[in-house]
């Protein structure tokens, strides 16, 4: 019964990012870069998005990374935050995420990323961004600075320790 709850949610997430992927596409053309790692889902259902293997190495998504201001994060599997999202943060950019589940500390929606939850919003939150990203990537570089670099992640948790006994 749990594996088929995984495969049945697995697939919900497949379906959202073949939806945004196709979605920013169709709007956005070459500007935009995405696509789907190859597997048998992506293979039987999206293989004209699906990336080659060059495109979906850490270097190449880091690369790709410098060269956006605007990123995009889908949650993945029991509805947790990617990493990628994480690295969206450090490299200061500007973010459009499906709604978070799980919360960290002073990560503020509207100040950190916005949220979609279908394409419709998707597009609208892109262009929104597009008009005003600076504010956010800004925001985002004195989060990561504040709250996410190793340094100042290991000062706040023993500030939080030393606050607690």
């Amino acid at each position: 019964m749990k594996n088929l709850q995984h495969k049945n949610e697995r697939e919900i997430i497949n379906e959202n990012r073949v939806k945004c992927i196709e979605v920013c596409k169709k709007e956005f053309g070459d500007f935009f870069t995405g696509g789907l790692l190859y597997d048998s889902f992506s293979e039987k259902y999206a293989k004209n998005l699906c990336l080659p293997d060059q495109k979906t190495t850490k270097v190449s998504f880091l690369n790709s990374l410098q060269k956006h201001d605007i990123c995009i994060n889908t949650l993945g599997l029991h509805n947790s935050t990617g990493w990628k999202f994480a690295e969206y943060i450090a490299a200061s950019r500007a973010i459009i995420s499906e709604p978070l589940v799980y919360q960290s500390p002073n990560l503020v929606e509207g100040n950190n990323y916005l949220s979609f939850i279908d394409s419709d919003s998707l597009i609208l939150g892109i262009e929104k961004l597009k008009k005003s990203k600076s504010q956010m990537m800004l925001n985002n570089y004195h989060y990561y600075n504040n709250f996410v670099r190793p340094d100042s992640l290991i000062m706040n948790s023993l500030f939080l320790a030393l606050d607690n006994p």
